[in-house]
């Protein structure tokens, strides 16, 4: 079970088509022994349709310990190895997100926010040379 944890979502590089997704989730293992899953996405415009496989392909890294940002450069890694999700299991994750908000139609207005927000960001990679005025 992961304890807490933290995830950036399309963090700037110095190339505009350029994008990190970032994860950093604490958890303890069956045995008791604190451990860290680091991972990272790489969105990048490169040539080919990739869209997809970058948003869905998590390099990944376990580190000894439950670690800090700071000190992921410097944590001994326990295990590491690339992580995929299938269309299939995608749209089972999509029926487990969840908004605050005051009703029903805030939390609806919180998700659309969300995929506009999401759907806005993939645009400015993938597609803004292509057509420059994105409707997010």
């Amino acid at each position: 079970t992961v304890e807490r944890g933290r995830f950036n979502l399309f963090v700037d590089q110095d190339d505009p088509n350029d994008k990190r997704m970032r994860y950093l989730l604490p958890f303890t293992d069956g045995e008791g022994r604190p451990l860290t899953l680091w991972g990272q996405k790489f969105i990048r415009n490169d040539r080919g349709l990739d869209m997809w496989s970058d948003t869905t392909t998590l390099h990944t890294r376990v580190l000894d310990g439950h670690v800090e940002p700071a000190d992921i450069g410097s944590a001994d890694v326990v295990a590491a190895g690339v992580l995929r999700i299938r269309p299939l299991m995608f749209a089972r994750q999509l029926t487990t997100f969840r908004a605050e908000g005051p009703s029903m139609v805030g939390r609806v207005r919180a998700m659309l926010r969300f995929g506009r927000l999401f759907t806005g960001a993939l645009w400015d990679v993938y597609l803004t040379r292509a057509l420059p005025n994105s409707p997010f």
